[in-house]
């Protein structure tokens, strides 16, 4: 065979490791974005979850993935799974109470949209919180259900743990515990529930996806039920229905029920297996029944479920539903109350008797008594069903048939004619030949709707006389035919009385306070002698009228002795002999008296200004503020600005330093009287400090910080800022005394910019703030991937990249995922690879690698790995040529549980090729073999979640040339191995 070409070799290379890949790294652990719910869970579920400021917002993010993926699989609701979550922190706060959610999509929305709360690790409070408050009726929580509790840790505490935890597992809690950083094992193992195995889990935030499974399956465990339910309950029966009991034809079921006061009258029924539900009917009302359901096997025994279900009580109650107001178009229904004793409400269905498909639904509340239908055809008949629903007594629907009014089209008659200043006439055609009907005749000035007028008119008559109006006035006049038999439409006109003397009205009021108002008009009798007659009542005590005689030359009018909040209608009526002038009236509103305690206060207060706030004194937008401040020296220069009735703070700047300023709210409103507020302000005085703040030791985590003092002379205090540059939403805040110069800033995130600013704090001189810009170091970050090879069945080989100069040592930990305790072994810094010895056989175990790096920084990854089970290989492996082209491999059987066998061929001519056997058979035929070509085989026993040892040989094929009855040769076989 020829040399290899350069590109060729290169090409082989890269096969050979994608190969590798394939065959030995650790699987990706898939996204559950489309799980599917799991049915038969009931459960109390509350997280404890560290939100304290020793987790990173980068950890809290992770943590709250992982609770999203964790609550994915659950039905939320209150027969299924509740969930609560409360925050560790100086104070346990809790984000939810267990009967808030009642679906999966908004519980997953609320856990995303959590934010951190910061402040000190009190977990032991936390947990005594839990135990007090959270698994009671007050948050939901129900009795007889299992109780669950999942405590995310970094593993720091700064109170005691262990009392409170055993309180909540006395109380019937399950406790699992997963610590992401390494916290004391004796105390974790003791304060978790017990197996401590399915209970306690160590895993870095990062690899949090890879105890998911393990998690949920102890979880479900706890948590999954199978009961029996009842639900659409009436009168005369019920609804039953259960989880699937059988998960084949392996069994069926007895259902037997019977009346708790008639047990010798027991109804039996044999149900399929696949049944999950069954209506029950033909019961009696207000009846307790004891129902059970026996599931019989010949695989074992199951425990029957009983259940008891109560009929509700049958009420007869006289039929009441009726319709009236019936028009074209729609109806009004009326019934008797139902609901006086009872809690219910009800359901209204109705639909036209020749479509009874189109049905209309509509749920109304117990407590109402009409309802108005309309958007119905003319002419037609109508369905109507009033269905009452109650959880404590059923009774019987009400059904009645309505047939809405023909509509009748006919020209529009109505007209006015004799129309003068005070009056007119109407006429229009006859609409009823017969005494079929009659009519209802309105009128009201347009300017007034609720002086209406109302007549009933008589089917025969064609005109009338409306008279006493008042001139130049618009009125709108409707005649309303009605009928039992047609629907015949309203006519509707606008006619306007004549002019008499054209004034304009000019009655107005202003100057109103909370006791009186001034009243203005215009001077109306410049060329006719007259008077005026004022009255003025309260509108809620229309009795008590006040009237008093005004000359002819008087236009105006001080009323006082008013009560505060009251509405008044004013009527100025002018007296002539001569001519008819309307009289005029408009109400007005005295203002509410409300005494406010004084709220105006400055704060913030600077050498250049201050910030000024006030409680709210506006409800609505009934008002405004008028805010006036000035030199107490200086009254010349005062300030003057208008706020809205909203708002309830305001910056004041460019002032003097070391000035007193007189600060005056004025509030200002059309519905209430508010005292004006007064305070005085002097601004500080200004000091001038040059800037003395600086950041050393700069790490990729942390770096320190130095100042000047500042108040070596005047009391005071520090505020410090920071925040990065890329996230200026996360700030954080934190108070320093005035003597400190120096503070160290940690938890940061590596080769980021953070935004610096000391504040200075003083009531006696003002300090300008110090800022600075920090960026830390970039990380360099180890290890990035974790191999796991030469699996055997008592150790395994660790391997992790890359291998940095920066780091001093690794620690290895290592531990069964389901059992066991961790152990850790050191390994330098100068080496990447371990081999972990004294295993247990077939046992997946999570292994964490973790390095110190000489900065005092570490970083974790973690992986999983299995162990093969005893001589787990295959021993004795044989071929046997079949034809030129193909052979018969054949092996001994493997030892163990083998579930079968993987055969790969890989060719010195073609591609290679893969071949799964049955776990009964030991042989298999190879095909495809090129003449004169060497192939190695490789055989591969597969147990439960991991392969076992392959035995690999290489086999040559003789060239065509060979007779057809050629023997095949001796193995070809490879230094070490045995042929």
């Amino acid at each position: 065979m020829s040399a290899l070409s350069p590109w060729s070799k290169t090409l082989l290379v890269a096969c050979q490791l994608l190969l590798f890949n394939l065959l030995y790294s650790s699987p990706s652990i898939p996204e559950a974005d489309n799980q599917q719910l799991i049915p038969d869970l009931e459960g109390d579920i509350l997280f404890l979850t560290d939100s304290s400021g020793s987790v990173s917002h980068y950890e809290f993010a992770k943590v709250k993935e992982f609770m999203v993926r964790l609550l994915r699989p659950f039905y939320i609701g209150p027969n299924d799974v509740q969930v609560s979550i409360v925050h560790i922190s100086t104070i346990p706060t809790l984000e939810f109470p267990f009967d808030r959610f009642r679906s999966n999509s908004d519980l997953l929305s609320a856990v995303k949209n959590m934010t951190q709360k910061m402040g000190d690790t009190n977990t032991g409070k936390a947990l005594q919180y839990a135990k007090d408050t959270i698994f009671t009726d007050a948050t939901g929580s129900r009795a007889g259900i299992p109780k669950v509790l999942v405590w995310v840790t970094d593993g720091i505490s700064t109170d005691d743990i262990l009392q409170p935890m055993n309180l909540l597992k006395d109380f019937g809690v399950h406790a699992f515990i997963v610590s992401t950083g390494r916290g004391n094992y004796v105390e974790l193992s003791e304060a978790a529930s017990q197996p401590t195995e399915n209970h306690l889990y160590f895993v870095e935030v990062d690899d949090l996806p890879i105890i998911l499974d393990e998690l949920l399956d102890s979880i479900i465990e706890v948590i999954r039920t199978k009961r029996l339910r009842a639900y659409d309950i009436t009168s005369r029966g019920f609804q039953l229905n259960w989880p699937p009991f059988f998960s084949d034809d392996a069994g069926y079921y007895v259902l037997k029920y019977y009346s708790a006061t008639e047990p010798n009258r027991k109804i039996s029924q044999n149900l399929p297996g696949s049944q999950t539900s069954l209506k029950v009917a033909n019961l009696h009302p207000g009846t307790t029944y004891e129902v059970t359901l026996i599931p019989e096997t010949n695989v074992g025994l199951m425990k029957p479920q009983t259940i008891t279900v109560t009929t509700l009580k049958e009420l007869i109650v006289p039929k009441s539903l009726s319709a009236y107001d019936i028009t074209s178009s729609g109806f009004k229904i009326q019934w008797s109350p139902l609901f006086s004793t009872y809690p219910g409400s009800y359901v209204l269905e109705y639909y036209s008797v020749t479509d009874p498909q189109m049905k209309y639904t509509q749920k109304l509340s117990g407590d109402q008594t009409s309802l108005k239908v309309s958007n119905l055809y003319p002419g037609t008949s109508y369905e109507v069903t009033l269905i009452p629903k109650s959880d404590v007594v059923f009774i019987t629907p009400q059904k009645i048939t309505v047939t809405t009014l023909k509509e009748v089209i006919v020209p529009k008659s109505l007209r006015a004619y004799n129309i003068t200043s005070s009056g007119f006439r109407l006429q229009w055609s006859p609409l009823f030949s017969t005494d079929a009907g009659y009519y209802v005749l309105e009128y009201y000035p347009t300017t007034d709707r609720q002086r209406k007028y109302t007549q009933k008119l008589s089917g025969d008559q064609t005109s009338l006389e409306v008279s006493n109006l008042y001139p130049g006035t618009s009125y709108e006049v409707t005649l309303i035919p009605h009928s039992n038999v047609v629907f015949i439409p309203e006519q509707k006109i606008t006619v306007t009385t004549l002019k008499e003397v054209i004034v304009p009205k000019s009655l107005s009021a202003y100057n109103i306070t909370s006791s009186g108002f001034r009243l203005q008009w215009s001077p109306l009798f410049s060329t006719y002698p007259g008077s005026y007659v004022l009255e003025i009542y309260s509108a809620t005590d229309p009795q008590k009228k006040y009237t008093q005689n005004l000359s002819g030359d008087q236009t105006s009018l001080e009323v006082s002795n008013l009560y505060p909040g009251s509405s008044y209608e004013v009527t100025l009526i002018p007296q002539s002999n001569v001519v008819f002038i309307a009289p005029q009236k408009i109400t007005v509103t005295t203002l509410k008296e409300m005494i406010v305690p004084k709220s105006l206060r400055a704060y913030n207060i600077t050498s250049r200004g201050f910030r000024l706030q006030w409680s709210p004194l506006f409800s609505t937008d009934a008002g405004y503020y008028v805010l006036e401040y000035y030199p107490t020296t200086d009254r010349q220069r005062k300030y003057t600005q208008k706020l809205s009735g909203d708002q309830t703070s305001l910056e004041v700047s460019n002032l003097y330093p070391g000035t007193s300023y007189e600060v005056t709210l004025i509030p200002h409103s059309n519905v209430v009287f508010i005292p004006e507020q007064k305070i005085t302000v002097t601004t500080l005085k200004e000091v001038m400090i040059p800037k003395s703040l600086s950041a050393y030791n700069i790490t990729s985590s942390s770096f320190q910080l130095q100042w000047s003092p500042l108040f070596s002379t005047y009391p005071g205090s520090y505020v410090l800022e920071y925040y990065s540059a890329t996230d200026y939403h996360w700030k954080y805040i934190q108070n320093l005394l005035g003597d400190q110069t120096s503070l160290k800033v940690s938890n940061l995130y590596p080769g980021s910019s953070y935004q610096v600013t000391l504040i200075p704090q003083s009531n006696v001189i003002f300090i300008a703030p110090q800022k600075i810009t920090v960026t830390t170091l970039k990380d360099e970050v180890t290890p990035t991937q974790i191999l796991i090879s030469e699996s055997k069945p008592h150790s395994f080989k660790v391997s992790w990249s890359p291998k940095l100069d920066s780091v001093s040592h690794y620690q290895v930990l290592y531990s069964p995922l389901r059992r066991g305790s961790a152990k850790s072994v050191i390994v330098g810094g100068s080496q990447n690879t371990t081999v972990l010895e004294n295993l247990l056989p077939n046992t997946t175990y999570l292994v964490t690698v973790i390095a110190q790096y000489k900065s005092g920084l570490e970083k974790a990854l973690s992986a999983k790995a299995c162990t093969l089970e005893e001589n787990s290989q295959i021993r004795h492996l044989h071929f046997q040529s079949m034809n030129p082209n193909s052979l018969q491999a054949s092996w001994e059987q493997a030892d163990g549980n083998v579930l079968g066998y993987k055969v790969r061929c890989r060719r010195q001519a073609g591609p290679p090729s893969l071949q799964s056997v049955a776990p009964q058979m030991n042989s298999v035929i190879v095909t495809g073999l090129a003449p004169g070509t060497a192939n190695r085989i490789c055989v591969t026993p597969v147990y439960s979640g991991q392969k076992g040892k392959a035995l690999c040989k290489t086999t040559y094929i003789q060239p065509a040339s060979v007779p057809a009855t050629y023997q095949p040769q001796k193995q070809i076989c490879q230094q070490g191995q045995n042929c």
